[in-house]
């Protein structure tokens, strides 16, 4: 199988991705032994911290697709980036100062804080809908918020967020509780991009295909297509992004009530 990574940070030395380009080279040499054969780099945008702009990215992207070039190295990318949340950024969006998916001003990645979840993220997400753009919320299963309260992932598919799950954390990488949660967005079938997260040899090595194994336990072989194959492609051609269909959540104390009900109804 041919894999595609929707979110990865391999572009040299633009945020905590590889330090240099000798770096990315390894990376992407790593990449082809595990038949990933089209990346969508997702640098940091992330203000305080990574002070990235269209035009930087996509500076840095020309330095990647150059030594993709020289090196003969059979890989496609494409542009992107991964947005911290911040207020207004909506109208840097509109403005045309956020690089969306391959500068096509549909789709961004928009990610929130491991831990807490700001007052304001709902509205700026709604704003940032308002203003033509498709919210794709980056690796939410490692969200303290998230974890604690899981459900909230149906509201997002409710509001038309798409949702992107990292590799790792569905191969357990991050520990057991966001293990825990991706299994139950894997369960009930509330995503629609794996993307591995990729930053450098050492950390978050690119595992798409064990990750593509675990989720053979969850979806049918038209659903992993859907997931590893057909939404990413729509991703970078600005075409519609295909749903799972959900699986309803049934908590506890209704399966043991369904149960008792199921019994006593039998007599």
């Amino acid at each position: 199988m041919i894999f595609f990574d929707t979110h990865s940070h391999i572009i040299p030395n633009l945020d905590d991705g590889p330090d240099d380009e000798s770096e990315t080279l390894e990376l992407l040499k790593l990449y082809q032994t595990r038949n990933i054969k089209k990346i969508i780099c997702t640098p940091h945008i992330y203000h305080g911290l990574y002070e990235n702009s269209k035009d930087s990215i996509l500076a840095k992207f020309k330095i990647l697709k150059k030594l993709i070039r020289d090196n003969n190295i059979e890989i496609e990318v494409y542009p992107a980036s991964e947005v911290m949340a911040y207020i207004g950024l909506e109208k840097d969006l509109f403005s045309d100062k956020i690089l969306t998916v391959n500068d096509e001003k549909k789709f961004v990645f928009i990610e929130f804080p491991l831990t807490g979840y700001p007052a304001f993220v709902e509205d700026m997400v709604f704003k940032v809908q308002v203003a033509g753009l498709i919210p794709i919320l980056s690796h939410p299963e490692r969200y303290a918020a998230i974890v604690k309260n899981p459900l909230k992932i149906f509201d997002y598919l409710d509001r038309e967020i798409l949702i992107q799950m990292n590799s790792g954390s569905i191969t357990g990488k991050f520990g057991k509780n966001v293990l825990k949660t991706a299994e139950f967005i894997l369960k009930h079938k509330l995503f629609h991009f794996v993307g591995t997260d990729t930053h450098s040899i050492s950390s978050r090595r690119p595992d798409l295909p064990e990750a593509y194994e675990k989720c053979k336990t969850y979806l049918n072989e038209e659903e992993l297509k859907i997931i590893f194959k057909d939404n990413p492609e729509a991703l970078i051609s600005n075409e519609r992004i295909q749903y799972l269909e959900p699986i309803p959540y049934e908590s506890q104390e209704k399966k043991i009530f369904g149960f008792f009900k199921k019994i006593f109804n039998s007599d």
